[in-house]
């Protein structure tokens, strides 16, 4: 079992907290074993906000994202 909160935590959001007035993170499962599938939602609010492009988290590929403003 690997617990990714707070990588994806880290890796994600840091640079996020210096530019964006809110930032709120989301993810589907509190407990995460290999093979499984995680739904990551994140959601920023402020101005001109802009999502890194995401291939890998933590060397684990990124399936699929979405978008909407």
């Amino acid at each position: 079992m690997r617990r990714l909160p707070g990588k994806i935590l880290f890796t994600l959001l840091f640079p996020w907290l210096l530019f964006a007035a809110g930032v709120h993170l989301d993810v589907d499962k509190k407990e995460v074993l290999r093979g499984d599938t995680v739904t990551l939602s994140i959601t920023a609010e402020g101005e001109n906000i802009e999502f890194p492009v995401l291939k890998e988290i933590d060397g684990f590929p990124v399936l699929g994202t979405s978008q909407s403003s």
